[in-house]
């Protein structure tokens, strides 16, 4: 088991421990010397590494994508702590328990999956509560649905994210439901729970939060319209337009054909889930680079290319503007 992490550096601290390596480059100091740079992190955060006086050998030799027993002392510079490492070598992941190294939601999972399943046993219509009676009972799908992050990079990109995203959307869906009365609340909670489920599939956990290779030939939006169906096929006299509706929502979730969605939406309820959809994505996003710039003591955020453009959180008067492409 893990006993040092990351939140819990200090300058000065003595470490020796295993870390997960994010990134790694070779690199030459002004002095002419080579060192290799890296980033190390666990379930509590990352850290920026050095080693001094580096090989080739080593840099070829450490894991870029896998776990490594390093020795090392946290230092401060420019106002930020780095870890400088006097020793590395790598570790096997078969004894590491992969839940200690990689971020997870804030909220425990068995709380928010119980106020989902709250939300889903409110639906009425039988043939739409037996579809979703038929993935929560199910114990291996759960498990991993309870895990399963729902990004790489950007937005909810952590173990039990997903649930946490298809919570957030239960919630607002419900929301509007209460507003927009000809909206089929039973209808709309099926595609939140389904939109992105094929994402217990597109990716895993090891030991970094990565793509499979069903994921990459297949991608989510084919593989959980796909598990629908095949979920709704084996209740019997399921309706057939009901489960083009359902599919339908999964398929065109994404909004755009731009954004890898087959079809648009052509339903209320389908266009409803992908708004919703976007709204927690984003949403989560912008609180992300907040968090970070805040964090910083900076007012802007980091430019972010998938949205051409850089947020203003406020609350540094003097903070300034990171590096990036102008406003």
């Amino acid at each position: 088991m893990k006993k040092q992490f990351v939140e819990g550096f200090e300058s000065g601290a003595q470490v020796e421990d295993v870390f997960l390596a994010f990134e790694k480059d070779f690199r030459q100091a002004k002095n002419g010397s080579n060192y290799i740079s890296l980033v190390l992190g666990d379930r509590s955060g990352k850290i920026h590494a050095r080693k001094w006086d580096a090989t080739r050998d080593e840099f070829d030799w450490w894991s870029t994508s896998g776990f490594l027993l390093v020795r090392g002392r946290v230092e401060t510079y420019k106002g930020k702590l780095q870890l400088i490492v006097k020793s590395a070598s790598p570790f096997d992941g078969k004894n590491a328990d992969i839940e200690e190294f990689l971020p997870r939601a804030k909220v425990p999972a068995e709380k928010m999956l119980a106020e989902l399943k709250t939300l889903l046993k409110g639906i009425k219509s039988p043939e739409i509560l037996a579809l979703v009676d038929s993935l929560l009972e199910d114990r291996a799908f759960i498990e991993k649905f309870a895990k399963a992050p729902a990004g790489i990079k950007l937005h909810h990109a952590y173990i039990s994210g997903l649930l946490e995203h298809t919570l957030a959307m239960a919630r607002t869906a419900s929301l509007i439901c209460g507003i927009y009365p000809d909206v089929d609340r039973d209808l709309l909670l099926a595609g939140v729970l389904l939109h992105d489920a094929g994402k217990i599939e597109e990716m895993a956990n090891v030991p970094q939060i990565v793509y499979t290779d069903r994921g990459y030939l297949l991608g989510h939006i084919f593989i959980g319209a796909r598990l629908a169906a095949d979920r709704m096929d084996a209740i019997p006299g399921f309706s057939m337009e009901l489960k083009s509706r359902i599919v339908h929502m999964v398929l065109s979730h994404h909004g755009e054909h731009g954004f890898g969605s087959p079809v648009l939406p052509m339903t209320l309820e389908a266009l409803l889930l992908h708004h919703i959809d976007n709204i927690d994505a984003k949403t989560k996003i912008f609180l992300d680079s907040a968090e970070k710039a805040r964090e910083e003591g900076l007012s802007w955020t980091d430019w972010l290319n998938h949205m051409e453009r850089r947020f203003f959180v406020g609350g540094q008067e003097s903070g300034g503007i990171p590096n990036g492409p102008a406003l």
